[in-house]
């Protein structure tokens, strides 16, 4: 059965026993304290991850919230918010890469709960510098520039800071895409276990 709600069609999930409801995929896996990320990070996605988070925060400050994570674009603002609110809460939050996880995106993997940060063993993470697209008259362009060099510089800090990498080294590195496997992944720190 599903639910037609826009364009997009959702699976819905009928929990049996009396008095059950219908429920939506998505509101069940947040039931369980699952909060999955499949699509680009932007602000409408963002504001319900982190509404998301909030809530489990206020119905259970201890237990853990799990992100599925298969993203391989987002706002780096927005990615910002998310890791923001993640370090904020009182929960543990486990991360898992499945798919691809790229870009802006992989901050949101690497920033989980040490210890809690997995992949699925044929997701493939990249390492990317923030990507810009100038335009406007030659002051707004010099701007733009000067603003996505500082977003590159802080990707590169907030990869340093929950990886244990040199700042310097990944400023290098994200001069190009840099590919990884769960277990390159794990070797550079920026998850601790593979899901098998």
């Amino acid at each position: 059965m599903s639910i037609r709600n826009g364009p997009e069609t959702v699976p819905v999930v009928v929990p049996l026993g009396d008095g059950s409801q219908q429920q939506d995929l998505f509101t069940f896996l947040v039931n369980n304290r699952i909060v999955f990320i499949g699509e680009r990070i932007d602000e409408d996605s963002t504001a319900i991850i982190v509404a998301q988070m909030l809530a489990l925060e206020s119905e259970a400050p201890n237990e853990p919230i799990t992100l599925y994570i298969n993203a391989t674009a987002g706002t780096q603002y927005c990615v910002v918010a998310i890791v923001d609110a993640m370090e904020m809460i009182t929960c543990p939050v486990k991360t898992v890469a499945m798919g691809c996880v790229a870009g802006p995106p992989l901050m949101i993997l690497a920033a989980g709960t040490k210890g809690e940060r997995y992949s699925m063993k044929s997701a493939r993470m990249i390492l990317a510098q923030p990507l810009g697209g100038l335009s406007g008259t030659s002051v707004e362009v010099k701007l733009q520039a000067l603003e996505l060099n500082r977003n590159a510089k802080a990707q590169s800090a907030f990869i340093a800071k929950y990886t244990g990498q040199d700042y310097e080294e990944l400023r290098g590195l994200m001069t190009r895409d840099t590919y990884f496997g769960a277990k390159e992944a794990i070797d550079f720190g920026l998850i601790d276990h593979i899901v098998e």
